[in-house]
């Protein structure tokens, strides 16, 4: 979740199309030529579907592919050729990236988040534990103790799973699920947010907390969805998007302000900071 791509981008890109799906859109995840996305149900009914979608054309390679459960999130992942989409039941799918095909469905528990794929293991947190399941067979394999909150979107390494949940509860675990530190306000309470990694360092999004990855040693604060190239953290909250240099005590080093909210984003890509608005607009900033 470091927010870096390595694509070329130009700075001023040139529309190449546009498509229009059976309801409100995810966002999108882009593997191997294709855009898988997810969308809900329209007039608020439960349920939805999932497509992919040429990258360079648009064109509808396959679905819409029918999705069940409560509500109307259906928030998805990429990995060794299949999709992992999820629900706030917990209901975890596969489907084969090239044909649509489901091979798997998992259930785990409710108030489940964003999945994460990562050394054949899909992360999830439910309501109190994090579940590693096997990305080929959806048998459970990891399943933790209760952890408060539930629906954070962990960030996963070879050191360990990093969980940033309820009551801006800063949690690492190894890969086999033990707690291998834990920073806590000692307070109960639900919610959840999206953990980065960078050089080191955990941003946990509840709580907007760095700590040492390695120690859980808090290391600073910082302010909305992070992103990072070599030794520059961009930051988005509001309608502002700052830029740090978090190699040294996070110093300031550009602050531009948007004339709308930021809704999607930052990304950064050597060419520029990329974000979406809520004046449906895309913008590109310097890096520098």
């Amino acid at each position: 979740h470091d927010g870096r791509n390595c694509s070329t981008v130009p700075v001023n890109p040139a529309q190449l199309w546009s498509v229009t799906l059976n309801g409100a859109a995810s966002y999108p995840v882009i593997a191997g030529g294709r855009i898988f996305v997810t969308t809900s149900a329209p007039g608020g009914s439960y349920g939805g579907s999932l497509y992919a979608l040429d990258a360079q054309t648009g064109k509808t390679l396959w679905g819409p592919v029918a999705l069940s459960g409560t509500y109307f999130y259906f928030p998805l992942a990429y990995g060794g050729g299949r999709v992992f989409v999820n629900d706030f039941d917990g209901t975890l799918r596969a489907f084969n990236a090239a044909t649509g095909a489901q091979e798997w469905s998992t259930t785990t528990s409710y108030f489940s988040g964003e999945p994460v794929v990562s050394q054949d293991e899909v992360w999830v947190q439910g309501s109190g534990s994090v579940y590693g399941l096997s990305a080929k067979t959806g048998a459970i394999e990891v399943q933790t103790g209760y952890l408060d909150g539930d629906g954070a979107a962990p960030a996963v390494d070879k050191s360990g799973v990093y969980v940033s949940t309820g009551c801006q509860t800063q949690v690492k675990l190894s890969l086999s699920g033990e707690t291998l530190w834990e920073d806590s306000n000692s307070c109960s309470g639900g919610g959840g947010a999206s953990t980065a990694l960078w050089r080191g360092l955990m941003y946990g999004g509840e709580g907007d907390k760095i700590l040492d990855q390695s120690t859980g040693a808090v290391e600073g604060s910082f302010s909305g969805v992070p992103a990072f190239s070599g030794r520059t953290g961009f930051f988005a909250s509001g309608s502002t998007v700052s830029a740090l240099n978090v190699a040294k005590g996070n110093a300031l080093v550009w602050s531009a302000t948007l004339p709308a909210a930021v809704a999607a984003g930052p990304v950064v890509t050597s060419s520029a900071v990329w974000v979406g608005t809520s004046a449906s607009t895309l913008v590109a900033l310097s890096p520098a």
